[in-house]
């Protein structure tokens, strides 16, 4: 997904509150399994449509969803840190998506 197309399909943000603002009129939050869904979805969107792949965000998000990540896999995963998707090969490239469904994908919630 281009991110001309993200912002093209998610509205534009309010201007945040100032804390006066959300004392005098709190708004209901979400439970806090549904906000940490929430934040991974946006956190693996950002991750795939970034033009490299970070290890700081897929760390981030695992530590979000508790899960643990085989050291090899992490250690491999390391080795990526920034490097453009597009300058890995299709099955390194592949492997990574694969990786990123596996350990946040609907059936680890």
């Amino acid at each position: 997904m281009s991110l001309a197309t993200i912002f093209r399909t998610r509205p534009i943000a309010a201007p945040i509150p100032t804390l006066t603002q959300i004392v005098e009129r709190p708004v209901a939050a979400l439970p806090l399994t549904v906000f940490k869904s929430e934040v991974v979805k946006i956190g693996v969107e950002k991750m795939l449509t970034a033009s490299y792949f970070s290890v700081c965000d897929f760390e981030t998000l695992a530590k979000v969803k508790r899960v643990v990540v085989d050291k090899e896999i992490s250690d491999c995963l390391h080795a990526l840190h920034c490097v453009h998707w597009n300058a890995m090969s299709v099955e390194v490239r592949q492997t990574v998506y694969s990786i990123i469904a596996q350990t946040f994908g609907e059936a680890n919630d």
